[in-house]
């Protein structure tokens, strides 16, 4: 748009995903987040803010402040911002749903519609196993009552890992932890 001889962007737009799922403890990527503005001016900055309601977000590069905690902030041009955001990710102490709000503001008073992302924190994955099996030695043997599972739905495991756990016994008892 032109106003009397100037040239007015629009505000910023934020793009991300509507849902992410990370795993409890770990830090994961959270891809997809980046701002847009058509057209920029020269030497327009932009700022950044992604708040978690229950993990701690993270970035690198130039401008991110706070990287590790629950409010990170990134300021900057835009391609420092959106490079920044593009190694975003998210680290959840603990199970359930958490919410990663995102807004933006331009040097030049635009402010976007804040977005926010659904994050499902699957849990630790839990493997139950007999605490001995009796196997042959020298002859590989089946261990049943071995099974794998995770909450959440990032990967639903739970497989009977009889088939996939033979071990060529070398003593007469196998300890599993």
């Amino acid at each position: 748009m032109n106003v009397l001889g100037y040239d007015l962007a629009a505000p910023p737009s934020i793009a991300a995903p509507l849902a992410a799922t990370v795993g409890v403890g770990r830090a994961a990527p959270i891809s997809g987040v980046s701002i847009s503005e058509s057209p920029t001016t020269s030497g327009e900055t932009f700022t950044v803010t992604l708040v978690d309601t229950n993990g701690l977000v993270s970035a690198a590069g130039a401008g991110v402040l706070s990287s590790g905690s629950t409010s990170l902030t990134i300021d900057g041009c835009l391609v420092q911002v959106n490079s920044a955001l593009a190694t975003l990710t998210d680290t959840a102490g603990t199970t359930g749903p958490d919410t990663i709000t995102i807004n933006a503001s331009d040097s030049n008073g635009g402010t976007a519609s804040p977005k926010s992302i659904a994050v499902t924190v699957n849990g630790l994955p839990v493997i139950t196993a007999p605490a001995t099996a009796m196997v042959q030695q020298n002859q590989t043997t089946a261990l049943r009552g071995l099974s794998l599972s995770e909450s959440g739905t990032l990967s639903q495991v739970n497989a009977d890992l009889a088939t996939l756990a033979t071990h060529r016994a070398r003593s007469r008892r196998i300890w599993l932890p």
